[in-house]
């Protein structure tokens, strides 16, 4: 999930979250991703108002997946294994980061990892 949208909106990921907020995309979480979420949309460099903040997050949990993530190795930034871990455990075929280095090189067990501009232009 990206929260461009909310940081700037023309982008790739502001593309993304309206699919989200549409509805052509359903995302997948679980406590922790959606604690990490939090966390971040709060900092103050985003001044991201809390009724938005609020909306987005209520948004994700009312029409999203709510998965128990695939217990997996820790990747190289172990915070990040529990997106990986959600979207294994949520059949998704896509995670989409802005945190590649992170990450496995493009796929791993079903699940392709593109950064948001790559998944744009995967048509999807």
């Amino acid at each position: 999930m990206c929260w461009c949208r909310l940081l700037n909106p023309e982008g790739s990921c502001g593309a993304i979250l309206r699919q989200v907020l549409a509805g052509d995309l359903e995302p997948c979480y679980n406590a922790a991703v959606m604690a990490e979420y939090l966390e971040v949309l709060g900092r103050p460099q985003f001044h991201i108002s809390p009724l938005e903040m609020d909306g987005l997050l209520d948004q994700i949990e009312r029409d999203g997946l709510l998965v128990v993530p695939v217990p997996l190795e820790p990747l190289r930034d172990e915070s990040d294994t529990k997106f990986l871990g959600v979207a294994i455990a949520g059949g998704a075929e896509y995670l989409v980061t802005g945190n590649l280095k992170d990450f496995p090189p493009r796929s791993f067990q079903g699940v392709r990892i593109l950064g948001p501009a790559e998944f744009l232009k995967a048509g999807k």
